[in-house]
């Protein structure tokens, strides 16, 4: 997914993946054949959000206030060594959900859910796409009609502690809540929304690590330059994994890129003016 908005204050862009030049950092898929596909992959993220102009996925969508309760998960899932997410704690956050191509009303589409956590050191990010919650399916996106009918996760895989995880979320109840504002806005009033956060080798079942709790609605119009971007603020000892990592990278910053040239203001003529 790409192109998560939120209100969170700018910070620091902590989660810059640094150049491949052995000074730290996640570690990038090599170059060669593989970034060149990569490359041709990325460019109709590209065009999409200059046709858009907004970001190519989930340009529009609405946010919440959260909280993210980390429970921890056996040392064989989730290192307890992992900054954020080994570690029990609660976390004030803002959530994100949203229609990948903003189909109308209660039309189904592929839904995202976007958690930023205002870390000390910049924001944070997680963003989660509805998919399959069996193995292989996890890297399926799956159009729904309610944002609790089935699984989220993070598509592709991460590395987490030096073990590669998928993340998920998981409805932890059968309420409904139609990815229509007006029916999501009464669902969540009644009370809030709870999603289990989980994670799991790539053919392995899922275990619980926390609870992600959705409250009352944020503003909804806030400056784009504040998307949510999991390359830019990446969550602490969570780096992507896999041989598609590239694709990820490039295909966020092709979107970027388009988007941000829309809000640039236009060049200002250096001819007098009669």
């Amino acid at each position: 997914m790409t192109g998560h908005r939120t209100g969170a204050p700018p910070a620091k862009r902590r989660g810059v993946l640094p150049p491949a030049d052995g000074r730290g950092g996640p570690p990038r898929a090599p170059g060669g054949l593989g970034t060149a596909v990569a490359k041709a992959a990325a460019v109709p993220f590209g065009i999409a959000a200059r046709i858009r102009r907004a970001r190519a996925l989930h340009p529009h969508g609405h946010t919440y206030e959260g909280r993210l309760h980390i429970t921890g998960a056996r040392a064989a899932v989730v290192p307890p060594r992992t900054p954020v997410l080994g570690r029990p704690g609660e976390h004030d956050c803002i959530v994100r959900v949203s229609k990948a191509v903003s189909t109308p009303g209660r039309f189904p589409d592929i839904l995202g859910i976007a958690v930023r956590l205002p870390l000390e050191d910049g924001p944070a990010d997680l963003l989660f796409a509805s998919t399959g919650s069996a193995p292989g399916l996890r890297h399926v996106l799956m159009p729904r009609v309610s944002y609790t009918q089935g699984a989220f996760t993070t598509l592709l895989p991460y590395d987490l502690g030096g073990r590669t995880r998928v993340l998920g979320l998981l409805p932890a109840s059968g309420r409904a809540a139609p990815v229509d504002r007006d029916s999501l806005d009464q669902a969540i009033a009644a009370a809030p929304l709870a999603f289990r956060l989980v994670a799991a080798p790539l053919t392995g079942r899922w275990e619980a690590c926390g609870t992600l709790y959705v409250h009352r609605p944020l503003l909804d119009h806030l400056p784009e330059s504040e998307a949510f971007d999991p390359e830019l603020h990446s969550v602490p000892g969570l780096h992507p994994a896999g041989p598609f990592q590239t694709f990820r990278r490039l295909a966020y910053a092709a979107s970027r890129r388009a988007s941000d040239r829309r809000l640039r203001p236009p060049p200002t003529s250096s001819r007098p003016v009669p």
